[in-house]
């Protein structure tokens, strides 16, 4: 992990942050469906 810190951030990554970030919006939403 420390390896991938230096180098900067690829477009794999953002989609990872992003769908991780929709991920956590979206889960309180199922449960309290």
């Amino acid at each position: 992990m420390s390896r991938i810190r230096n180098f900067p951030l690829r477009r794999v990554d953002l989609v990872l942050i992003v769908v991780s970030g929709l991920w956590l919006m979206m889960l309180p939403m199922l449960w309290n469906g």
